[in-house]
């Protein structure tokens, strides 16, 4: 009961005591099993009797335990409850005729929270020898367990012995489920069970509190598993059940405390019921047939322990049968490992759920009725609905569970006087609640604003309404009670208002506030008693407007000014609307006589605005044109638009256009401001239509144009040509082609054309004024041609975008990506139109961007053919199909004096597309480069791992101890600078059939400077990164230390000859302003 622990707490803090214990961390030879069933864990060692003791040592009923292990620290505050019962039995051997135990007496179980998280959760369990804890802070569930007996340390006793883990570091245990759809099954098919009707869904502010029994026994494999002890054996069952007891606390509509009444375990093989049973569901039913002998007390519900069901089904129950004929379950004890407290928890919460009426949620579940054991401590709504149900619809209160002892709920109710005042109002509250202990009461407005009194007095001082609030509580829960709007706070009124008007009509808005009365003096000798009046005044000016208001508590005026002001309307008139530009025309102002200010505009005119009465106005250009003019009053304003009001004329435009059809020819007058119309045509006809039609004879002739209005003349010319008119084109035979493409034109201008002008951009010739040309193309593109044909009349032209196109043979190309065994091939070929493609085996696509399958591992020759009409090319591409990438790297230096420079080299699949350098101890420590250089600057040896990601997936590879630093005392002749064991060797472990010659490259150029071969008869060769700029020594020394050739170095590859020197082993040292080096040379 997480939520009553929670209020207990808060009543006797002040006698909590702390206490500190820690848990040491302990070597030991962990079980391989715990490491497959957990990702993570830490082995501790504690004494639970410093635990007892420390619990004991805190008198308070709330103990306050911190307990410290080298990861976390939690401060507990801890709650001593009774898991059994007093009157409980507990007995051994025949199920006939058992054997009486004594009470067990050692067996503690605590529960509350960490201190300051109340929505956190602790189950500790204690007994002699023994100790569980389980702590959720509700981000993470932490257990401290016995450390299971494959794992325990000689060097403590195995009850000092624990194991830390959290669950999200359990793994899943594969193929272990409950039999409860199987089981249901067989019921269905024999048998009735109690089904489970529909019920409403209830909630309770403070829920029931009602007892549990539950008995509890194990099977003879049980106590073989926990060495052979009773005392062991009802540890285990009781400490889960300890943990089970937290997910029945607040979870539901009522709250259910388990007590055990029996406990059995069965220390005799031969009178073992379950001795010969290997099906979980016969001995469900054998546990159901002898329960009533070995559990000789009440209970509603059993479970029966066994720990012979690792695989399949591990956990079976009967449905919906708590206070029933068949309350009974069956647990499985299924880990051999550590890490079992969690999924123990789920099971047993689990086959009880069933017994409750949940039924299994979905395979995927995060939760406990999930058919899969998962480690969760929280149910699904359906299951909380079930279980709620289940107990509504059999009426179990009260009936067959008994409710807890001084579980009564609290109401909450209570009274004030008075209720309504004038500020400041003292009142004083009566509590009314029954069956509490403790009030919060909350005064919003008050002072003070709350109290934990029973019958607290509180002023307002303040005018408002205001809420009441009151939580009852005992040591149970808690009731609250809200009142809205309890308190009425009166005060003197504000008289306010605000006022809208249209012209001489007012509207007028009370705002005042706490106002009963109103009186409204207009100032103009008329009166209201309305809250917000409307008002119409009879004339211009300003006024007075007064307002009072009057409550029970007093009266209070406000004053503000009215201005009347009448809305203007805009008139006016012009001395002439018309005329030619420039014209001069005179405004006169028409408006109303409350007008103070004019705002004229005149578009196209100049001035183009005025603010004078009446504005003279000068046209310069022409055109028809609005006048608009604004007046403003003292308050309002008022505009007048005349549209077209003015026309200016103009000087005309002359302007014409024409088209010839044969010899007739059409003319189109384009003149602005045209009021008559003159045509002469140069053949001395005439006319004055403003679009005529003339027929004319073959030849050239002038015409002439003359428009004119009111203002003026205007006269415009153009000269037309009468005759026949050629028709450029051309063709060819063939538009496209391959380089050098020579194309023959072949003109097909109609017979008017006596001349020809051609134009080929890209072509050679670029220009000819051939009639049928030879042009060559040199290069590959889309080309223009151009014609113009003539004769002494006429032209005409013709062309043709892009109307050659030169092609040259195709380019191929492709990329590709690679998902699972499909690759997706991206054609990125030029000039390109059909397309073949070899995927290495034995198939083939014509496709362009094919997709294919391969079914297996492996690296395929890949090849692409394409084609045009001016011929083929190919591309052959390796590719690899890897599920998950090969992975594999070298090192160009293992072993070496620090600083220790090594370069490294990936090995892996040629599919490989990032990398994934982690270097322990190394400069930088991690890389993304594919072939990193790292600095080890301490002495050790040290650990280099590398994981490689294709399309499909990574692939890592770890390398323990793979690079040795020397410590300095070993290197004394290079104390300082770059160092590298004389001795070290070139480990390159090759994925496939080689290593590329890129891949050579890179080695060479990270191991510069280098020297091979070695071994040589004496002749050799030296490649680095020497020249002229960059002079590099080399010097070699004989193993006594004495020098016996040296050279300097200017060019990146040199030979040497050393046949003068004997056979043996010598050290080269190779320095430069870049690098010194020191490496083993031997002469054969």
């Amino acid at each position: 009961m997480k939520k009553n622990l929670t209020l207990v707490f808060g009543l006797i803090c002040q006698f909590i005591i702390a206490q500190s214990v820690s848990l040491k961390p302990l070597n030991t030879q962990v079980d391989p099993a715990t490491h497959d069933h957990l990702k993570a864990y830490s082995v501790l060692a504690l004494d639970p009797a410093v635990v007892r003791n420390k619990l004991d040592a805190n008198s308070g009923n709330v103990k306050e335990l911190t307990i410290r292990t080298p990861e976390k620290v939690w401060i507990l505050e801890l709650f001593e409850y009774s898991l059994i019962a007093p009157y409980a039995s507990r007995m051994t051997t025949d199920p006939k005729n058992p054997t009486r135990l004594e009470p067990r007496k050692d067996f503690r179980t605590f529960k509350g929270h960490i201190k300051g998280q109340n929505a956190s959760f602790v189950s500790m369990s204690i007994a002699n020898g023994f100790m569980k804890l389980m702590v959720d802070d509700r981000k993470e569930r932490y257990f401290i367990e016995p450390l299971n007996p494959e794992s325990l340390s000689d060097d403590l006793p195995a009850s000092h012995q624990f194991l830390l883990y959290k669950n999200s570091d359990v793994k899943p245990t594969p193929g272990v489920t409950c039999g409860a759809d199987i089981l249901d099954q067989r019921i269905k098919e024999g048998h009735q069970h109690i089904e489970n009707k529909k019920l409403e869904s209830r909630a309770a502010t403070c829920p029931k509190c009602a007892e549990v029994q539950i008995s509890i026994c194990a099977d003879y494999s049980m106590f073989l598993k926990y060495g052979s002890d009773v005392a062991a054996t009802e540890n285990q069952m009781l400490s889960v059940l300890a943990d089970v007891q937290t997910v029945f606390d607040n979870e539901f509509e009522n709250e259910y405390e388990y007590q055990v009444t029996g406990m059995w375990v069965s220390d005799d093989f031969a009178r073992d019921p379950w001795a010969m049973t290997r099906d979980i569901f016969v001995q469900l039913d054998e546990f159901t047939a002898v329960a009533p002998q070995i559990f000789p007390v009440a209970y509603e519900v059993a479970t029966n322990w066994s720990a012979k069901y690792t695989t399949g089904v591990i956990g079976v129950a009967f449905l919906s049968q708590v206070c029933r004929n068949t309350p009974y379950n069956v647990c499985s004890d299924f880990l051999g490992s550590g890490g079992r407290q969690g999924d123990y928890l789920t099971l047993q919460a689990h086959e009880l759920g069933h017994n409750w009426s949940m039924e299994h949620d979905g395979s995927l579940s995060p939760t406990i009725m999930a058919p899969t054991i998962n480690g969760s401590s929280r149910w699904s709504a359906q299951s909380v609905f079930s279980l709620n149900n289940y107990v509504n619809i059999h009426q179990l209160l009260g009936w067959c569970l008994s409710m807890c002892p001084g579980s009564e709920a609290p109401s909450a109710d209570f009274e004030a006087i008075p209720t309504y005042g004038c500020q400041p109002v003292v009142v004083r509250f009566n509590n009314l609640s029954q069956f509490t202990d403790t009030w919060e009461w909350s005064f919003p407005g008050g002072t003070p604003s709350t109290s934990t009194l029973e019958n607290p007095v509180v002023t307002y001082r303040v005018a408002g309404t205001y809420e009441v609030s009151l939580k009852a509580s005992n040591f149970r829960c808690e009731a609250e009670v809200v009142k809205i709007g309890y308190i009425e706070v009166n005060d003197v009124p504000v008289s306010g208002f605000s006022f809208g008007q249209q012209g001489k009509e007012v509207f007028f808005i009370d705002q005042s506030q706490r106002a009963d009365e109103y009186f409204w003096d207009f100032g103009d000798g008329n009166t209201s008693e309305e809250a917000s009046p409307f008002h119409i005044y009879d004339r211009d000016t300003i006024y007075t407007v007064t307002l009072k208001v009057k409550n029970d508590c007093g009266m209070h005026t406000s004053k503000k000014i009215v201005s009347i002001v009448s809305i203007p309307f805009a008139d006016f008139e012009a001395d002439t609307t018309g005329g030619c530009a420039p014209k001069i025309i005179k405004f006169f102002d028409k408006s109303t006589n409350n007008v103070k200010k004019w705002q004229w505009e005149f578009k196209g005119g100049s001035p183009s605005v005025s603010t004078e009465v009446n504005p003279v106005v000068r046209y310069d250009n022409p055109g028809v044109y609005d006048v608009r003019l604004t007046v403003y009053a003292s308050r309002f304003d008022h505009a007048l638009t005349k549209k077209l009001y003015i026309t200016i004329d103009s000087l005309p435009n002359a302007e014409f256009d024409f088209k010839s059809n044969g010899n007739q020819v059409d003319f189109t007058s384009y003149s602005r401001f045209a009021k008559s119309h003159f045509w002469d045509f140069g053949d001395s006809q005439t006319s004055t239509q403003e679009n005529p039609s003339h027929t004319y004879t073959e030849g050239r002739y002038d015409v002439m144009y003359i428009t004119s209005n009111a203002c003026g003349s205007d006269t415009a010319f153009t000269q037309v040509t009468i005759g026949q008119k050629p028709i450029a084109g051309f063709q060819v035979n063939n538009s496209k082609g391959c380089i050098p493409y020579q194309v023959q034109f072949q003109n097909t201008s109609t017979a008017a054309a006596t001349a020809f002008r051609w134009y080929f951009p890209g072509g050679n010739p670029s220009t000819s004024t051939d009639k049928d040309p030879l042009v060559t193309y040199d290069n590959t593109g889309v080309f223009d041609v151009s014609l113009v044909a003539y004769n002494p009349l006429f032209s005409d032209s013709t062309g043709q975008a892009g109307f050659i196109e030169v092609s040259k043979v195709p380019v191929s190309n492709f990329v590709n990506t690679i998902s699972g065994f499909k690759v997706f091939y991206t054609n990125q070929s030029t000039g390109s139109s059909n397309y073949f493609w070899d995927f290495g085996d034995n198939q083939i696509s014509f496709e362009k961007d094919p997709e294919h399958e391969y079914g297996a591992e492996g690296e395929y020759d890949v090849r692409l053919v394409v084609q045009n009409e001016c011929g083929w090319d190919t591309m052959d591409r390796k590719i690899a199909v890897y599920l998950i990438p090969k992975v594999n790297y070298a090192a160009d230096t293992l072993k070496g004096c620090p600083p220790l420079t090594v370069q490294f080299f990936d090995r892996s699949s040629i599919d490989v597309i990032e990398w994934d350098w982690q270097f322990e101890n190394g400069t930088p420590s991690i890389s993304n480069e594919k072939n990193p250089k790292v600095v080890f600057y301490d002495k050790g040896k040290y650990t280099v791992k590398l994981t490689v990601k294709n399309t499909n997936g990574t692939n890592a590879l770890t390398r323990l101890q793979y690079i040795q630093v020397l410590s300095p005392v070993l290197c004394p002749e290079f104390p300082k600078g770059d160092r590298s064991l004389l001795n070290s060797d070139i480990n390159i472990h090759p994925f496939g059939s080689g290593i590329d010659k890129r891949s050579k490259d890179d080695i060479i150029e990270a191991l510069t400077p280098h020297l091979a071969p070695n071994p040589s008869n004496g002749q050799f060769y030296i490649w680095s990164d020497a020249s002229d700029q960059n002079l590099m020594q080399m010097e070699i020394f004989n193993l006594g230390g004495q020098s016996r050739f040296k050279k300097i170095l200017r060019n990146p590859t040199e030979s040497i000859s050393l046949n003068n020197l004997e056979a043996g082993n010598y050290f080269v040292k190779f320095s430069s302003s870049k690098i010194s080096k020191v490496t083993k040379l031997v002469i054969l």
